[in-house]
């Protein structure tokens, strides 16, 4: 007998961190092979580790000869036994295992009971493993293992061999001649490709006509989810106008040029859980256009050798960003040699050139309807975040993609703003150098702070300009002194702070008593609402809202 090969470690080292998730794959097969002139059973395992992006870590494989693993489903919890101890002995704290088959899945989850004895044994073991991980967690497979399949016949393979003399020999399973391995042919598995689609219909306005548009967009790619085709196609129909119908027809149309590539092995992707669960026959459709184009999909799947139904695992905006683009290409009309789209917030007439493409819903809208979000208006009203201006559309705009056409100064105040929101009002520090005013969280900048107890002392550092600086006197740091002691030193009296201080006494402004920032009574109502935070106060004695929001200190809410 020939020894199994050793483990093949891909990567720098073989020391794994049990800070992350890892994942595992196995593959356990039995084989009754032919050796020189016994038969005997084999058992091939085949693992594989891998990081949290399933990039493969470590490989390893092994063959058992035993009658006790005869059972196919033997074998594979065999393999997924020898896998999780590996994992355990690599200090693995935290993992995914993933199960190609059905059964072995439901019985690791508890879903399913085993029938025969010897697989019951091996489910305690499994289960027992379990326990000893931090995290564990059952998966079922969701792309190609023919690696992990491969490294279970190698493993067979590496016990079917004999030596004479120095020449090794196998025996062919078909014609049963000695033969070196150097002269069998190992046939490759047929090739598992992916196919994502995407189906979208919309109501669409081309010059003063209303028409309804289907745009599909498909994408096939090879085991490792690597793109190597994309096509997309507009349909002029009412038949469609279901969202499923189209979601249903980007399917066909997707399988059928499958098979026009000669494609044998597929795994189809659905983002939408009710259409997985009527081509997975899990649910039943109740209008007749969707089983009618179910009827196909169901077809079409018998015509290939390897045909599989899964949830989306990934972001497919690609894919999506192809259907809209098919819906986009039939709305557009030729006036003499000017090409033109209607604009679906203003109706304007407007060249493709003049329209700017939202990112995440993709909706072309002109460039006059996109300057809006962005208006002094909108400005003034403090909005701290612009949406897509298509009717009913909730997306938010990214500002950075605006610079185009919209206002420089406009787009950086909303940055701030955006900035600014997600960080709570109480964290919110901003540097005191006055070319500088950087916005940072306090919850970020104590981290650095060198005193045992940092919630105790007030100095920071801008992250942006390097100035070290007091947060409560909002001034360079003064070291060696206490606020207190500080405010009375003629440096504060000095300070821009001071004289800041000074005028807004003088000018009869007040602080919010939340954030502290500056606000300005233009007249009317003592009730405040600062823009800032949104705290409601009193303007005459500063004291909060309470009751349902109302001023509850006796101030006179005309201030007279």
């Amino acid at each position: 007998m020939v020894n199994p090969p050793p483990p093949r470690i891909l990567g720098e080292s073989s020391s794994l961190t049990a800070i992350h998730t890892y994942r595992l794959h196995s593959k356990g097969l039995v084989s009754e092979e032919l050796i020189k002139d016994d038969t005997m059973l084999v058992v091939g395992l085949g693992l594989s580790l891998c990081n949290s992006n399933d990039d493969t870590k470590l490989e390893i494989n092994k063959a058992l000869i035993t009658q006790k693993l005869a059972h196919p489903e033997a074998a594979e919890l065999a393999a997924l036994i020898h896998g999780l101890k590996w994992a355990l002995q690599l200090s693995v704290e935290s993992i995914q295992f993933f199960c190609d088959d059905s059964n072995i899945l439901g019985y690791v989850t508890r879903k399913a009971t085993p029938n025969e004895s010897i697989i019951s044994k091996l489910l305690e073991q499994v289960l027992l493993l379990q326990t000893r991980f931090k995290s564990c967690q059952a998966l079922a497979v969701s792309r190609d293992i023919n690696s992990v399949f491969k490294l279970a016949k190698d493993a067979i393979a590496s016990h079917t061999r004999w030596c004479e003399g120095d020449t090794e020999y196998e025996t062919c399973p078909v014609c049963y001649s000695y033969v070196s391995p150097n002269d069998k042919f190992e046939l490759t598995a047929i090739h598992t490709y992916r196919l994502h689609s995407k189906g979208l219909v919309s109501e669409e306005l081309i010059k003063d006509d209303t028409m309804l548009v289907v745009g599909l967009g498909l994408s096939l790619c090879n085991s490792n989810d690597d793109t190597k085709l994309e096509i997309n196609k507009a349909l002029i129909t009412q038949k469609l106008a279901h969202p499923e119908a189209a979601e249903l027809a980007a399917l066909i149309h997707g399988l059928k040029w499958a098979l026009q590539l000669s494609v044998e092995s597929i795994q189809f992707f659905c983002d939408d859980s009710n259409i997985l669960g009527y081509v997975t026959r899990k649910a039943t459709p109740n209008e007749s256009i969707i089983s009618k184009l179910l009827e196909q999909v169901l077809l079409l799947q018998t015509r290939f050798k390897s045909c599989q139904a899964l949830a989306v695992s990934r972001d497919i905006n690609s894919v999506f960003k192809l259907a809209k683009d098919a819906i986009a290409s039939q709305t557009r009309w030729c006036e003499g040699d000017t090409e033109y789209e209607t604009c679906p917030v203003c109706y304007s007439y407007v060249s493709p050139n003049d329209k700017f493409e939202v990112r995440g819903c993709f909706h072309r809208i002109c460039v006059t309807c996109m300057r809006k979000p962005f208006s002094s208006e909108q400005l003034l009203r403090g909005n701290n975040t612009a949406i897509c201006p298509y009717p009913d559309c909730e997306n938010d705009l990214v500002p950075e993609d605006c610079r185009g056409f919209a206002d420089a100064d406009a787009i950086t105040l909303m940055i701030q703003r955006k900035k600014a929101k997600a960080i709570p009002v109480k964290d919110r520090v901003y540097c005191p150098n006055p070319s500088c005013s950087f916005l940072m969280s306090d919850l970020d900048l104590i981290k650095h702070v060198r005193n045992k107890n940092p919630r105790q002392s007030e100095a920071r550092k801008c992250t942006e300009c390097g100035l070290s600086f007091c947060k409560k006197c909002h001034v360079p740091w003064h070291n060696k002194m206490t606020c207190d002691e500080f405010k009375k030193s003629e440096s504060y009296v000095k300070s821009d702070a001071a004289l800041f201080e000074s005028f807004v006494k003088t000018e009869g402004l007040k602080k919010c008593p939340k954030c502290g920032i500056i606000i300005e009574h233009g007249g009317g109502c003592k009730q405040m609402t600062c823009r800032h935070c949104a705290h409601e106060f009193c303007y005459t004695c500063g004291a909060a809202c309470k009751k349902k929001k109302k001023l509850t200190c006796g101030c006179s809410r005309s201030g007279k």
